[in-house]
């Protein structure tokens, strides 16, 4: 599709990937550049002045552009709104981003407490049953991490990953990619207490985004603000999810152009790959580091650890037979990952590459040598990740079931 709209991304604020966005512009503050333009004669930033006394806090101003309209033009309308004054002068460095995919809807977007007020205590119910869930079932906490990189990293977070194969929709969880991925009928358990108190109101695709928060924190990670508002695919996208979803076996150029396709940097896809200290590994995602001739990147012990676990290079799939991504803190997300790939103990190809390729070595180092720098990064990118393309307003459906699409009235 040709490219047309455009949107202005705001430093500090969570950055929807749709064609506009809803900016708090706060006097002084430089914009972030979160995404890089896919057409390059708009890659350059733009500086515009506003005069004002009163501009210091504009709340939800909306920039809505066309890219081959006049920014100057579109930005002085709003600022004629503004009483004028020309000795306070207020910079704003905004920084463009293209997009490709189609417009969305320009009903309700994202916020915080989306539910304040038809569903006031949807996402205490939501922590309420991922503590219950983890209580029973520890590993559901890693499983609530994945389905939100699956599930966003795939179109849009719009829990078309939930769908299962019925009549003309083939499940995203049938697909390559998907394998290993379990404890799905857990996101059912969750969607029925909120049914019970709030029928049709809370979508399955925020289930998957606040279910990944407190999961997170279920592991000893940060607590991540996540805003709510997403509804839910009526289609699946498993035609794409291979080709959206890095390979642990791809390069590391091929993995950081993925990331980078919804808004993520280097350092940022540093910082989620550090979720891989949670949570384990099947051997058939292992063997081609240790069969025929074992990895010479692999520290000696630690592949011997991992050639006690797998020790067939034609594994069951079917069968138990995995390794720990991290044996130290197994089921805490933090910075271990990153000390254990300083010691060439990095489980799978994609792991230890981020030592070895130069765009991102020196991040796994700096988060090697401080948790807290790394838990920063990943909350800033599980908020990207989390807010990628969302179905918003009148699009898609509140699903009564996550598994399924609801029937046609």
């Amino acid at each position: 599709m040709a490219l047309a709209d455009c949107c202005l991304s705001c430093l500090g604020v969570s950055v929807r990937t749709s064609r506009e966005l809803a900016c708090g512009l706060t006097t002084g503050h430089l914009v972030e550049p979160l995404h890089q333009c896919q057409d390059k004669n708009f890659t350059e930033s733009l500086t515009t002045k506003f005069l004002s006394t009163s501009y210091s806090r504009v709340p939800h101003v909306t920039y809505k552009l066309r890219c081959k309209e006049s920014f100057s033009h579109q930005l002085a309308a709003e600022g004629d709104r503004k009483k004028m004054d020309t000795k306070t002068r207020v910079f704003v460095i905004l920084i463009l981003a293209c997009w490709s995919s189609p417009s969305r809807g320009e009903g309700v977007g994202l916020k915080l407490n989306f539910y304040s007020k038809s569903c006031p205590k949807a996402e205490e119910i939501v922590k309420q049953e991922v503590v219950k869930l983890y209580n029973e079932h520890g590993n559901t906490a890693v499983s609530w991490v994945r389905n939100l990189f699956h599930d966003c990293m795939v179109e849009s977070c719009d829990a078309s990953l939930l769908l299962e194969t019925a009549g003309t929709i083939l499940s995203e969880q049938s697909v390559d990619r998907s394998f290993g991925m379990r404890n799905f009928k857990y996101v059912n358990t969750i969607k029925e207490a909120l049914e019970r108190a709030c029928p049709a109101t809370v979508s399955c695709a925020d289930i998957v985004a606040l279910s990944a928060r407190e999961g997170v924190v279920m592991l000893g990670g940060p607590f991540i603000p996540m805003k709510t508002g997403r509804r839910d695919s009526k289609q699946s996208h498993a035609d794409v999810t291979d080709k959206s979803i890095p390979n642990h076996n791809d390069s590391m150029s091929v993995v950081l152009s993925r990331f980078k396709s919804i808004g993520i940097d280097a350092e940022r896809t540093v910082a989620l790959l550090g979720a891989h200290s949670v949570g384990r590994v099947h051997c058939v995602n292992l063997v081609g580091r240790l069969y025929p001739t074992v990895d010479p990147t692999f520290d000696p012990e630690y592949a011997k650890y991992v050639l006690n676990r797998c020790p067939s290079p034609n594994p069951d799939p079917e069968a138990v037979l995995y390794s720990r991504n991290d044996r130290e803190t197994p089921m805490i997300i933090d910075n271990m990952y990153y000390k254990n790939l300083l010691n060439h103990k990095g489980l799978l190809k994609v792991d230890q590459q981020l030592l070895s390729y130069p765009a991102t070595a020196q991040f796994v180092k700096l988060m090697a040598a401080d948790n807290s720098y790394f838990y920063s990064q990943f909350a800033k990118a599980m908020l990207l990740m989390s807010e990628n393309n969302p179905l918003t307003g009148n699009e898609g459906e509140i699903r009564r079931d996550c598994r399924f699409v609801n029937a046609a009235a």
